[in-house]
C-alpha cells in the first residue's frame, strides 16, 4: 500500500500531498501494531511460565501428600526378613525423597524469580 501510493506521488499525482500524510500515519499505526504485539507475546510468556509453575508445584504437592501417606503406615516387622523388606522400602522412599529434593529447589527458584518480576500471578 506504501509502495502504490510512494509511486503515485513519484507520479505528481494531484493528492500528493494527502497522500505523503497518509502513508507517515498508517507506517506510524503500523510500528504501535507491531510494539503492541510484542508486548502481547512477552505477556503471553509469563503467563506460561507461571502457569507451568503451579501445574509443577500442584505437581510436587500431590507427590508429597502420597510419600506422606507411605511413612504414615505403622508396619512393623513379625520376623527378621519382613524388617529387613521394611527396611530397604523406607530407604527406597528416603532416597526418592533425596531425588525430588532438586524439583523443589527449582520451584522455589521460580517462585522467588517470579516474584523479583514482580509477576501478577
Amino acid at each position: 500500500v506504501c509502495g502504490n501510493g510512494q509511486k503515485l506521488i513519484e507520479e505528481g499525482h494531484e493528492d500528493s500531498a494527502e497522500f505523503t500524510e497518509r502513508i507517515d500515519d498508517l507506517l506510524d499505526k503500523w510500528g504501535h501494531l507491531k510494539d503492541s504485539v510484542e508486548n502481547r507475546h512477552n505477556r503471553l510468556l509469563q503467563s506460561e511460565k507461571a502457569q507451568q509453575y503451579l501445574f509443577d508445584a500442584s505437581e510436587a504437592e500431590s507427590w508429597m501428600s502420597e510419600q506422606e501417606l507411605y511413612m504414615m503406615v505403622e508396619e512393623r516387622g513379625k520376623d527378621e526378613i519382613s524388617t529387613q523388606n521394611l527396611m530397604k522400602k523406607h530407604e527406597t522412599l528416603e532416597l526418592a525423597v533425596e531425588d525430588y529434593a532438586n524439583n523443589i529447589r527449582q520451584l522455589g527458584e521460580t517462585a522467588r524469580q517470579l516474584t523479583s518480576e514482580q509477576h501478577p500471578l
